[in-house]
């Protein structure tokens, strides 16, 4: 039996308009961008999950849909890696719309090292430093009509 669980995170595409809503990290200091998301707790489906993150995160209420993309992250594989490379994590990633026009803002339970929110203009998103990075190409394909793989592997 293992004895380090593979962890579930949901996280939200949020679109509005031409613009992506991600959450804005900074780290000796660089600057970076993820999606909004987190851990699925016991007992919550995914949809609970990333609305409640989302929340949390962001402080937005959000309409899930679809699945776009699911991601393994297996840390000793991954430059940015925590530092315990004994973490596996699995990622759902859901395509979500705002259910309340409301003004997103650094909200109740940031992550680690998120000092913001930030929506980014789609014609930008190639030239965000973006994480995982394979979302910016993947996003951009998504929306020009090419939904292509939903799974995209053990990749940054």
């Amino acid at each position: 039996m293992n004895k380090y669980p593979i962890r579930l995170s949901i996280k939200g595409v949020i679109l509005k308009e031409d613009k992506m809503l991600c959450l804005k990290h900074e780290k000796d200091g660089e600057v970076y961008y993820t999606l909004p998301g987190g851990g699925q707790e016991f007992g919550e489906t995914i949809h609970q999950a990333v609305k409640r993150e989302c929340l949390e995160e962001a402080n937005v209420h959000v309409l899930p849909h679809e699945v776009m993309f699911i991601r393994d992250y297996i840390a000793k594989n991954h430059e940015f890696s925590t530092g315990n490379e004994e973490v596996h994590q699995v990622e759902i990633m859901l395509k979500c719309s705002l259910i309340v026009e409301s003004e997103a803002s650094l909200a109740i339970q940031p992550d680690d090292f998120q000092i913001g929110i930030e929506w980014i203009p789609l014609a930008q998103l190639l030239s965000t430093p973006l994480y995982p990075q394979i979302l910016k190409e993947k996003i951009t394909n998504y929306l020009k009509g090419s939904n292509g793989l939903i799974y995209l592997g053990d990749v940054n």
